[in-house]
């Protein structure tokens, strides 16, 4: 029995009531809530198809964007060739600026999945305004350049002068490698070893 006068009986009282109180919330879950049926869960299902698709065609639409977009940085020429073409086009642009090229040190490539980056580091000296122009102009689709870090330091306070160490990197495409040919191995023949 429920009594919440007794000190000895309000602890069992308020669990029974609680109990009484769950088994309520759950007989009216049972009435009022419908089941669900196969035809919901094919819905849900369906639905949720859907949204996977949408997601997937938005992300390959987003992918081929994005190549698209990069293919204009890529180079489809050996190291070397980049190499040498990446200076000549970095000393013709300093030149053009009255720029001093004191270094160019190309890094080690290193080999992505299907691509291979050309680390480039340049020293420039001479008036901020043209090295900034320098730079900007190494960072375009036209030059194939993709600028990785620039660190400008103040020759003296007097003037503009500036020498910047400009870290750039070209990509080359690697060649795309044949497929295996499997060659077809030769039938065993089954025998008596005796002959």
């Amino acid at each position: 029995m429920i009594d919440f006068k007794r000190r000895d009986d309000i602890l069992p009282s308020s669990l029974i009531l609680a109990a009484i109180l769950m088994l309520l919330g759950t007989l009216l879950y049972m009435v009022l809530v419908p089941t669900p049926s196969t035809a919901g869960l094919a819905k849900g299902r369906d639905l949720s198809r859907r949204k996977i698709a949408k997601e997937i065609e938005t992300a390959r639409a987003r992918a081929d964007e994005l190549e698209k977009t990069n293919r204009a940085y890529l180079w489809n020429e050996s190291a070397e060739s980049v190499t040498a073409r990446v200076l000549g086009d970095i000393t013709a642009q300093a030149r053009r600026k009255s720029l001093k090229m004191t270094a160019f040190r190309p890094q080690r490539p290193q080999t992505l999945e299907t691509l291979t980056e050309l680390p480039f580091s340049v020293q420039l000296s001479g008036p901020y305004p043209a090295v900034r122009d320098v730079v900007a102009a190494m960072n375009t689709p036209r030059s194939r350049i993709a600028l990785r870090s620039l660190q400008m330091a103040s020759s003296d306070g007097a003037s503009s002068a500036v020498t910047a160490t400009v870290a750039f990197s070209a990509y080359t495409v690697l060649p795309k490698k044949p497929a295996a040919k499997s060659t077809p191995r030769p039938a065993v023949r089954g025998g008596n070893a005796n002959g």
